[in-house]
């Protein structure tokens, strides 16, 4: 029956992770602004009619000029003509709108026509611009003349110019004919003419307080390079990734002798911050953390960073100093001191951890880091409080191509980690942490929902040492909000007298379905499994045990607010309780 049941359990999300993303959105009048509606598009196109209920919901909820429209049949206007501009955009040059008012309920009737289609392309271009033929732009003879894809094309033109051409200036745009008698219609992308020029020389100012060598090393124009826009964004986004600049203004002087000189004003921001934040999940309660960071120490990006936080189960203090460009550009150097306390199931622990580490970025996502660490801890498992004075090695590797740390959604994460332990009491105890994780992110932007399918797996392996020789802090354990959600923290291991033991190997994974809903909010369908293992490595016929639930999202402008819900699928008598709820900021990986 239990099994009967977990397996429904599992097939029901599944089902809903399908079923979901088609549910039409409930208007909520709090949420959004005016009359119900309904939408009926002849002939039937689905995908069509999606993206028109989507694109009222936004305006509804994002254009406050609609207020102004005191009546149902106002309003109803208003929108039909927004219908008609999105039908056009979508190459239905002949779309009519029409609507009627039911019992203050607005019905729209869209007969969309033909859709008008791309016959060919041509190009105006100056003398003496490279444009050799051929090239994709996006868009192709015999497709619907969609908006979007114009506009795209418009970009690609552009971006081609400019990689082929040293222009100072890049004004080009497009021409559009349309034959409504064979919907058929032409475009002619053109450029108009501009003066070809080289890099002279760039200087920064405005800056008070962050040297302006620092900021120079982050500039790479050199004199008597080809003149390009794009050199000079990537130049302005290096300045605003240091973090202590507000904006930056680009002066191009006039040419002289064909060549320009380049002014980047910045402005600096504050270099301070005071951070707090709240969560909660139900097996460590109230989570509280408070953080200061000061971005400029010694007035060359030098970050310094003060962590607090503080649960009925876990208190930390962490400080660090980062010195950036340390030795190399994309080299940082990092020392850190940490305070903990854990009073856990499995082990109450004390310790003080000091050490630095070194960063070396070989491309922009990917990074190798080495370094040394000194732990002093005193631990309590079970009856016996052990004393250790732990000197580590850590080594690890990080290739990370996601489009974003808080709410990834495209991309992958991979990292390799391998710690050498030896214990300078006991000269006698060495052990070795193995962990690899990875991750992949997965976004269907044309289905409905846009949903994004994320999963995570990750495994460890503990060697050199037996599992009572290893500290219990060290030790490797699972479940909880950051792992196998539906179980309490730490609890996925064999068990003696009633307190979980830890493991010397681990396997978890996670999957999830996050579907984005109009507006801020989203739902996610999930699934996770792990445990950990007395041997050094995960037995091949070993046991999971797996998590299910559900998630509500709100997406602020920093990250998304996490609300979870699971339920252990394979509950264990006098261990698991009914359900876990975790809140928190950003996604579960």
């Amino acid at each position: 029956m239990r099994l009967f049941f977990q397996r429904g359990f599992v097939s029901l999300l599944l089902v809903l992770a399908v079923v979901a993303p088609r549910l039409e959105a409930i208007e909520l009048p709090f949420l959004t602004y005016g009359p119900a509606f309904d939408l009926e598009l002849d002939p039937p196109a689905p995908a069509v009619s999606e993206k028109l209920r989507d694109a009222l919901m936004d305006q509804r909820k994002q254009n406050t000029e609609m207020e102004i429209y005191d009546t149902t049949a106002k309003f109803a206007r208003a929108e039909k003509a927004t219908l008609e501009k999105l039908l056009r955009a979508k190459g239905y040059y002949q779309a009519d709108v029409s609507f009627r008012i039911e019992e203050d309920k607005v019905r729209y009737r869209a007969i969309s026509g033909p859709i008008y289609r791309l016959r060919k392309m041509s190009f105006r271009i100056p003398k003496g611009v490279h444009w050799p033929p051929g090239g994709d732009m996006g868009i192709n003879a015999g497709e619907p003349l969609e908006a979007r894809k114009v506009l795209e094309a418009v970009e690609r033109f552009k971006s081609r110019i400019a990689s082929l051409n040293c222009l100072l200036d890049i004004d080009a745009g497009y021409t559009a004919s349309i034959d409504h008698d064979t919907h058929m219609a032409e475009l002619e992308f053109y450029l108009n003419p501009s003066e070809q020029v080289n890099f002279n020389q760039y200087r920064i100012s405005g800056n008070t307080t962050v040297e302006t060598a620092f900021l120079e090393r982050k500039i790479t124009l050199q004199s008597g390079q080809c003149f390009n826009r794009k050199k000079l964004e990537k130049a302005r986004l290096a300045l605003l990734q240091t973090n202590l600049i507000a904006s930056v203004d680009q002066k191009i002087s006039p040419p002289l002798d064909g060549k320009v000189d380049v002014e980047f004003a910045v402005t600096e921001r504050n270099h301070r911050t005071v951070k707090t934040g709240i969560g909660y999940s139900t097996d460590e309660g109230p989570v509280l953390s408070f953080g200061w960071e000061h971005r400029n120490l010694l007035h060359g990006g030098e970050k310094f960073t003060i962590d607090t936080r503080l649960s009925e189960k876990f208190q930390n203090v962490d400080g660090r100093i980062t010195l950036p460009e340390f030795g190399h550009r994309d080299q940082t150097l990092e020392f850190y001191g940490e305070l903990n306390r854990e009073i856990r199931d499995a082990y109450e622990a004390e310790s003080v951890t000091g050490g630095t580490v070194l960063t070396r970025f070989l491309t922009p996502a990917f990074s190798v880091a080495g370094g040394a660490q000194l732990k002093l801890s005193s631990v309590l498992d079970g009856d016996d409080r052990d004393e250790y004075t732990l000197l580590s090695f850590p080594f690890s590797a990080t290739w990370n191509t996601t489009d974003d740390l808080l709410d990834p959604r495209k991309g992958w994460i991979l990292t390799g980690q391998v710690i050498p332990y030896t214990d300078l009491l006991n000269v006698g105890t060495r052990f070795m942490k193995t962990i690899g994780s990875g991750s992949i992110y997965l976004t269907a932007d044309r289905l409905p929902g846009t949903p994004t399918f994320a999963f995570r797996g990750a495994a460890g392996s503990l060697s050199g040492a037996g599992l009572l020789q290893v500290p219990a802090d060290e030790r490797y354990y699972v479940g909880g909000g950051g792992s196998v959600r539906g179980y309490s923290y730490q609890t996925l291991s064999a068990y003696t007298e009633g307190e979980p033991d830890g493991g010397r190997s681990f396997i978890e994974m996670s999957f999830e379905t996050r579907i984005h809903h109009p507006g801020n909010f989203g739902t996610v369908l999930f699934t996770d499994g792990g445990y950990a293992y007395p041997q050094s490595y995960p037995p091949s016929q070993g046991e999971l045990l797996w998590g299910a639930g559900i998630g509500f999202r709100y997406f602020t402008a920093v990250a998304p607010l996490r609300f979870d819900i699971a339920w252990p699928l394979q509950k264990r008598e006098d261990i698991d309780d009914d359900f876990q709820l975790y809140i928190s900021l950003g996604q579960a990986f």
